[in-house]
């Protein structure tokens, strides 16, 4: 009966597994109209080991984490779009089917993660339907849905985001006298 009891759970655990919201992490999906290429500051894309993405994601935009490792760029023709051999990425407490929020981050250099990096930058926070959806046919998962609302963005020169930072602080003065 025990036996029993731990089958019936593992089976159950496996099912709610499969039954996770998952996406690929992609940045170039022509059949899905996504062509998002992450720039260096000098418009170029980034390429091969120049740098890092990563892809957050969560119910919600506070429950955001980092689905997967980060992974480095193409390179050549097809710089500036993320280079991953397994682009599926699990959304844990979204499932197969429902929205979730997501953002790409990524970061020059070789720094461990986007909060380590200096010269860094991120896509907008969007939502996209995820894919995973139990067939109660055959009980396999469909494939994992593509970052449809996903736009490219520049990485900023930290130059830029210092003088920004002068100028705020500049008007915040100014505004005190």
């Amino acid at each position: 009966m025990k036996k029993l009891i731990i089958i019936a759970c593992s089976l159950i655990t496996a099912l709610a597994a499969h039954a996770q919201g998952t996406v690929s992490f992609n940045n170039r999906v022509t059949a899905s109209g996504i062509n998002a290429p992450i720039l260096k500051p000098n418009g170029l894309g980034v390429s091969g080991t120049e740098g890092f993405a990563a892809l957050y994601g969560g119910a919600s935009e506070a429950s955001m984490v980092l689905l997967g490792s980060p992974v480095n760029f193409r390179t050549g023709a097809a710089a500036g779009f993320v280079l991953a051999t397994d682009t599926t990425r699990v959304v844990p407490g979204v499932v197969g089917g429902q929205s979730a929020f997501f953002q790409v981050k990524a970061w020059l250099g070789n720094a461990a993660s986007y909060e380590l990096a200096t010269d860094r930058g991120n896509s907008t926070v969007f939502s996209a339907k995820t894919g995973g959806i139990i067939d109660p046919g055959t009980g396999l998962a469909s494939t994992p849905a593509d970052l449809v609302g996903l736009q490219g963005f520049t990485i900023p020169e930290p130059s830029t985001l210092a003088l920004a930072g002068f100028g705020v602080a500049a008007l915040l003065m100014r505004r005190r006298k």
